[in-house]
């Protein structure tokens, strides 16, 4: 195993803008996405002192930042 040294570190991938939203705002993703986004939620408003909402409408969940 090598050790290498002065490699910059990536930027963290951001999968769902929750920093961003207020309360009031929501977001869509597709069905197949709803088990991952709903924990993500869940994780970040817990972190972070925020409440989230989960529905699905048809083909898409919609996930609204409530507190």
């Amino acid at each position: 195993m090598n050790i290498e040294k002065n490699i910059p570190m990536p930027k963290p991938h951001v999968k769902y803008p929750f920093r961003r939203m207020e309360v009031g705002d929501s977001i869509t993703v597709p069905n197949d996405q709803a088990n991952s986004a709903q924990t993500s939620a869940r994780v970040f408003g817990k972190r972070m002192q925020r409440k989230f909402t989960v529905r699905r409408e048809g083909e898409l969940t919609r996930i609204w930042r409530v507190s």
